[in-house]
């Protein structure tokens, strides 16, 4: 009790319980306990545990049988229930912040060739409803020949009229009947039309397609020829305006929702009866929360690109938007007041319970040659990330807590992140852009030298609860409790707690043991909570 007192007092100022032992300014946690009635808790894996704490801090208990610490549970039958032969997520809105990016389209990704299909499909399927009620028939995509498409060319290969070739009329007519013709079941309602940015879609592929088979196509005007631009743009703008006259939501914004309702999906996850796949399920969502990331972008995170800054005592690793191509250092704060929100006791519970390598994992360390934070998150089809991790999110709505919006979604945590920040008066614009990974015109190389660290720091500390996210933090430390049982003694029962683990960073002092150390300090301050 004197050792949680001691943590609690110690983070960032100090408590009523017990003198700080942090340095720098803020509010200490710490309150005294003194005569409170023990309660009695349940642990992750289902134990009774006595509500006054762990009873294994004793330099005879540490050894002690009775109280070594559980291995991880297996997973409750039933399989995976993220299986990657899952059938591809729809095509949807939220997850797509390029309505407005019509640049040429890669289609050698497995998202872009499902696309493909699902646009020949319906200009095939528009084809056959043209056909029955026209007398001037169209042809299927497959039937289109070199002529219906390109037209005319003299001796050198060139288009005898690139400004008009005969797949613009295609194309036209094309555009048209996604905008007139509904195609989309909608259950005892009949049918009804496509959302303005899959029309967008399916066009844009299938002129992809026809572009790549056909080169001289881009040979006059280049990828984007004034003709095309043209019907694209009155497609866009039509299919908007009609939807908003049909009274749809055209809005393509994901929504995001408040800390409280994040504090309930976790505090939800680590109730569920098997709690390896609870524990994981909070730690994903936290770090995208953490890290303001965009839900397939937990796939490329690894323990060895991580690292602990002793200078701001933080976690440091390196975030990959595969969505742009880049990377850049994130940083990870324990939190002010919540361990339900806090990242270090999220990824603690997760790699205590399940060796940070659960059992549907898709690909183990020694296969992959890489220490994946997430294996389960990895080498699933394109989307399949990112589902999963809105899957999560529907799991706790489903559970019963209802401060998550009915249409949240995974990149509804990185616009809640967003929102966190911005309404933040502590928080510059220049943190949100730092930690959101948005590009800035007025940023530069010596910008991002000199301060694009400390941005991202302050972003994090933020999102982590502290009141002035611009002081420094003290991370939770075991260096009192060192002082009472001793330090080997300490080192043996944080052995035990991550014996599952195979992350050989985890265990050097010079990589992130020290990381491992302040997870432990963290876990055990807010254990009677």
């Amino acid at each position: 009790k004197k050792f949680r007192v001691m943590l609690l007092g110690g983070q960032n100022g100090r408590g009523s319980g017990g003198r700080a032992r942090g340095r720098g300014r803020g509010r200490g946690r710490g309150r005294g306990r003194g005569g409170r009635t023990p309660t009695v808790l349940r642990g992750p894996n289902g134990e009774i545990r006595d509500g006054r704490g762990p009873q294994y801090l004793g330099v005879n208990a540490v050894s002690h049988p009775a109280h070594a610490i559980p291995p991880p549970q297996p997973l409750a039958p039933g399989g995976n229930p993220y299986d990657r032969s899952a059938p591809p997520v729809e095509l949807a809105d939220e997850e797509d912040e390029g309505f407005d990016d019509d640049g040429e389209i890669d289609l050698t990704g497995a998202q872009a060739q499902r696309t493909l299909v699902k646009s020949t499909e319906a200009f095939n399927k528009l084809v056959v409803l043209w056909n029955g009620k026209k007398p001037n028939k169209k042809k299927k995509f497959k039937s289109l020949k070199r002529d219906d498409i390109v037209g005319k060319v003299d001796n050198n290969g060139a288009m005898e009229n690139p400004t008009n070739p005969p797949i613009r009329a295609i194309l036209a007519w094309y555009a048209e009947q996604l905008l007139t013709v509904p195609l989309v079941k909608n259950g005892k309602k009949g049918k009804k039309f496509f959302k303005p940015n899959v029309m967008k879609q399916y066009f844009t592929t299938l002129k992809a397609e026809i572009f790549r088979k056909h080169r001289v196509l881009g040979k006059a005007e280049g990828p984007q020829p004034e003709w095309y631009s043209e019907i694209l743009s009155r497609l866009k703008l039509r299919a908007v305006t009609e939807a908003m006259g049909r009274g749809e939501k055209v809005s393509k914004k994901a929504v995001g929702f408040a800390r409280k309702a994040l504090a309930e999906c976790c505090e939800f996850l680590m109730k569920q009866t098997n709690g390896n796949v609870g524990a994981e399920e909070r730690a994903v969502l936290l770090m995208l929360y953490h890290a303001v990331g965009r839900g397939g972008e937990v796939s490329s995170t690894s323990w060895d690109l991580a690292e602990w800054k002793d200078d701001v005592e933080c976690l440091m690793t390196q975030w990959g938007e595969t969505k742009k191509g880049q990377q850049y250092g994130m940083s990870f704060h324990p939190d002010a007041s919540n361990w339900r929100v806090c990242i270090f006791n999220a990824l603690a519970c997760y790699l205590i319970l399940t060796g940070g390598c659960p059992d549907r994992a898709s690909v183990s360390s020694e296969e992959a040659g890489v220490h994946w934070i997430f294996p389960s998150f990895v080498n699933l089809v394109d989307g399949g990330c990112a589902k999963k991790a809105s899957n999560i999110l529907q799991k706790c709505r489903d559970g019963g807590v209802k401060r998550l919006p009915k249409d949240s979604t995974s990149h509804g945590i990185r616009v809640s992140a967003t929102d966190d920040m911005i309404h933040n008066h502590l928080v510059s614009v220049f943190v949100v852009i730092a930690r959101g990974g948005w590009d800035f015109e007025a940023d530069s190389t010596a910008f991002r030298y000199f301060s694009h660290m400390k941005h991202i720091a302050v972003g994090g500390r933020a999102l982590a609860g502290w009141a002035d996210p611009n002081s420094d933090v003290k991370a939770p430390s075991l260096e009192p409790l060192f002082a009472i049982i001793g330090r080997d003694v300490v080192a043996k029962f944080c052995d035990i707690l991550f014996s599952a683990t195979d992350i050989p960073q985890l265990k050097n002092v010079d990589e992130l043991l020290p990381f491992r150390d302040a997870m432990v300090a963290t876990v055990l301050k807010d254990y009677e909570s």
